[in-house]
């Protein structure tokens, strides 16, 4: 599937696990997507979860699949670490929060503590060492940013802004040009009576 080659940017990151490799699993709640990267932050693949854009928690199993908990709908997959659909399960009500709270932190078999930050605004995910020694792994790239909900959103509110303030202007503008014809009118009705 040729969306499986395709970075989405990341919003909303509900979840991330490390599988054994040290590869970075991260659940994008606005897309419904998950995104693996290399330890490095360099990006691999990606699919859509079927959490139809809702929360959802990850969790890697001993033979490295991935399970997405939904908060929508309640399921349970189960992907291999291709993507591809391995199970489908319905889950009730209570069984999705197996957390306390948000998971914003994944510790890898190393010791270092990832951590998802910023994740409505302009996410990220830092590696923090045993030394605290901070490192950004994953981030949005310049051209990634430009589809960025939070931008798309500030991009057409002003966008608004400024259409609107077009439209008043061009309106001002024919008002004027409307009351110059209307003055020219009336003085080369003067000149005629004279």
């Amino acid at each position: 599937m040729a969306s499986e080659y395709i970075r989405f940017p990341l919003n909303n990151v509900n979840d991330l696990v490390i599988d054994s490799e040290g590869r970075i699993y991260t659940e994008s709640g606005f897309w419904g997507r998950l995104q693996v990267y290399s330890p490095n932050g360099d990006f691999l693949r990606g699919w859509f979860s079927g959490s139809c854009g809702g929360a959802c928690q990850l969790e890697l199993d001993n033979d490295g699949q991935v399970h997405v908990y939904t908060a929508r709908g309640h399921q349970h997959y189960v992907y291999n670490e291709m993507g591809e659909l391995i199970s489908k399960t319905d889950l009730l009500e209570t069984e999705f929060y197996k957390y306390e709270g948000e998971v914003t932190e994944t510790v890898d078999h190393l010791g270092n503590r990832y951590q998802i930050r910023d994740r409505y605004l302009f996410p990220k995910v830092v590696r923090i060492t045993p030394s605290d020694d901070i490192d950004l792994v994953i981030g949005n790239p310049l051209y990634l940013k430009l589809f960025e909900p939070t931008f798309v959103v500030l991009s057409v509110v002003i966008a608004l802004i400024l259409l609107s303030f077009v439209e008043r202007r061009e309106k001002r503008v024919r008002k004027m040009q409307k009351q110059k014809r209307g003055v020219a009118t009336a003085n080369r009705g003067q000149l005629s009576i004279s």
